[in-house]
């Protein structure tokens, strides 16, 4: 059994409004990309807004299988 990537996405945190004047920052808008050098510290291009939960040499990479 092979593995098939998909899509592979990337992309910086930016503020999105939602709800009635209500803003925050969030990392889930990402777009495609087609190469990407990976570090320990995960995806060069991509970043994550709460550093609480997300990213670091620990949560690197997410798969979803």
């Amino acid at each position: 059994m092979g593995i098939e990537l998909v899509h592979f996405s990337i992309g910086k945190p930016k503020p999105m409004k939602y709800g009635v004047n209500k803003e925050m920052t969030t990392g889930i808008c990402k777009e495609l990309a087609e190469e990407v050098f990976l570090s320990k510290d995960g995806f060069l291009g991509d970043d994550v807004a709460d550093l609480r939960f997300h990213g670091g040499p620990d949560r690197a990479v997410c798969v979803y299988p």
